[in-house]
């Protein structure tokens, strides 16, 4: 099974971490017997986003008295408070076939996994590092075409660039990316839209997936699942009317500072010469649409675990 995927009727083990000790966001990893990863973060105490990816690994084994799990979390995946001796932890099995969930933390009917404000503590962590906290996911590509007959002959084109993650803090977050290639985006599940409203599809870029979470809104109103209201929608960067606009660069900047949480994009697309039928569809006066700047930003500030106010501009 492809990660992320579905096991809502699996036995499951789950584990919450809450790395910044404000009771509201924090990681969520999860694994099923066969050794199916499922991660995300978590932004509300009934919302986790699991669009985000880390590096981890886990492994399960079968013993004769049922299964057991050996997971592992570098702390360089996770940003957190740092010299924070206490996380946030909790830890749940699922075991569908008796409809029995086992939790550590809070195991009452009035309480979620999810919730952080009820998970339990992970001492002794203040000592834990980030390590040089960069990431280098370089790539690059080509193709040939070769031309038959009188006067044939072979075309060649290629491309480089890449992304470059740096933990300024660990807290802090900046991604730089150049001649982005998103070749290798997960394509989108099919869907069939029997109503009259549009399709809704989820941001699955690595570059816009890091830190996505700080541009959710409160009360659900942002779940990825089923989105409610989205004030700041990145789907729509790199594109026009379906028509794919390369971007040239771009830049992040997502975090925390004190109680301040902060996300920070700005892109630069590249001019294109789009198709007759999107000048047609969106009436443009002429094919090539120019190279354009993109800016969004985020900031809130946490009052305490229940209070959160902030802007998008």
């Amino acid at each position: 099974m492809r990660r992320d995927g579905d096991l809502t009727g699996d036995d499951t083990v789950s584990i919450v971490l809450d790395t910044y000790g404000d009771h509201r966001t924090g990681y969520f990893f999860q694994i099923n017997a066969a050794g199916t990863r499922v991660d995300g973060l978590i932004s509300t105490a009934d919302s986790v986003s699991l669009d985000w990816d880390g590096i981890w690994d886990a492994r399960t084994a079968k013993t004769p008295d049922g299964w057991s799990a050996e997971i592992v979390i570098p702390s360089r995946t996770l940003s957190f408070t740092p010299g924070l001796n206490d996380w946030g932890l909790n830890l749940e099995r699922f075991i569908p076939r008796e409809r029995l969930w086992l939790r550590w933390a809070s195991p009452t009917l009035d309480s979620f996994l999810y919730d952080l404000s009820r998970a339990g503590r992970l001492s002794g962590v203040g000592e834990v590092q980030q390590g040089k906290g960069l990431e280098i996911t370089p790539y690059a590509i080509g193709k040939t075409k070769q031309f038959y007959g009188a006067g044939s002959s072979r075309s060649w084109q290629g491309a480089v660039g890449g992304e470059v993650t740096w933990k300024i803090t660990p807290q802090l977050v900046t991604v730089f990316t150049a001649n982005t290639d998103f070749a290798e985006t997960e394509v989108d599940t099919r869907q069939i839209n029997l109503t009259r409203f549009p399709l809704f599809f989820p941001e699955k870029r690595s570059f816009f997936l890091e830190g996505a979470n700080q541009y959710d809104f409160g009360l659900g109103l942002s779940r990825q699942d089923s989105p409610l209201f989205i004030p700041f929608f990145s789907r729509n960067l790199g594109l026009l009317d379906g028509a794919q606009i390369p971007i040239d660069a771009g830049v992040k900047l997502n975090g925390r500072v004190g109680k301040w949480n902060l996300g920070i994009l700005d892109v630069q697309t590249r001019e294109t010469i789009v198709s007759d039928q999107v000048v047609q569809d969106l009436g443009l006066p002429s094919a090539v649409v120019p190279g354009t700047n993109l800016f969004a930003g985020r900031i809130s500030y946490d009052f305490n675990e229940n209070l959160r106010v902030g802007t998008v501009f």
